[in-house]
């Protein structure tokens, strides 16, 4: 009578087959946990690793490690309302090789300090407290400014932000005036410099809508598709140049400083005394 082998599996057979459910653990828990969000409703938070994308207006509450994401990192994100709490970035994001995102329609209303030992945010010793953006609202400096609006004057923050002072945040509109660093839409030129003490400068700016032949200030950024014919010191900015702001076409000649639009090429150099101190412009072509 043939007897049986007292074992069915050798010892390394037995190690290998303890692998395989390991690792089909590993991974079936891993595939579980990315698709975590998947099944959760609009009003929910949720945990998934940092490389999800997460829906608009949503916000990083927790940061923690977990072996089955990329650099093992993983998020907690919820929906951003008033009052939340999320992760201040400047500390968290700590060489990791990833941008968290700010809700787009808030700011940073004031920082919190919060212990090491009990941060829910990988560490971090800050966090931000977060408001949903309205007309006349305060926010700290440094804070996300959503698109659209500017501010327009910096008051002490009394520890409320640290040791950075408060900006009182407006629709960029046309007339407004900014303070020198805000930021403002596209949409706009300074349009006026306003030699008055404001948010820290000695001066202020003026926004006006850009327009074919919009009268700018030497500091505007220049609108997509607009080009430079002209700078004079007509003395509404203050020390610097007012510029001529013209919508390109193609032939349009320009200040050698302006800039060129995306399909427009130098054609020539033409003799050009509308530029204040230069005498040489350039005349464009535009390429189909």
């Amino acid at each position: 009578m043939r007897t049986m082998p007292s074992t069915l599996f050798s010892p390394m057979q037995c190690l290998g087959i303890a692998l395989v459910f390991i690792l089909c653990a590993f991974f079936g828990d891993t595939h579980a946990y990315q698709q975590e969000r998947m099944a959760v409703t609009a009003n929910d938070s949720y945990t998934v690793c940092h490389n999800v994308a997460i829906p608009p207006n949503y916000a990083v509450v927790g940061i923690s490690t977990n072996y089955g994401c990329p650099n093992y990192q993983a998020i907690t994100v919820a929906p951003a309302q008033d009052n939340l709490r999320i992760c201040n970035l400047s500390e968290t994001i700590g060489g990791a090789p990833f941008q968290l995102p700010f809700p787009a329609d808030f700011i940073v209303k004031s920082i919190e300090q919060v212990d090491y030992l009990r941060s829910q945010c990988g560490g971090a010793t800050a966090v931000y407290v977060v408001q949903q953006i309205a007309e006349g609202v305060t926010a700290c400096s440094g804070s996300h400014i959503p698109d659209g609006w500017s501010y327009v004057n910096s008051t002490p923050s009394n520890g409320s932000c640290q040791t950075t002072v408060r900006n009182e945040l407006h629709q960029s509109v046309d007339g407004l005036r900014i303070c020198n660093p805000s930021p403002y839409p596209n949409a706009f030129v300074i349009g006026a410099v306003e030699p008055i003490s404001a948010c820290g400068m000695q001066e202020r700016f003026v926004l006006r809508a850009a327009s074919d032949g919009v009268k700018a200030c030497g500091p505007t950024r220049i609108p997509t598709g607009y080009v430079i014919t002209g700078a004079d010191r007509s003395g509404q900015c203050s020390s610097y140049s007012t510029l001529t702001l013209r919508m390109a076409y193609d032939g349009i000649v320009v200040c050698s400083t302006s800039p060129i639009p995306s399909r427009y090429v130098i054609e020539a150099a033409v003799p050009f005394t509308s530029c204040e101190y230069l005498a040489t412009g350039y005349r464009l072509k535009y390429i189909p």
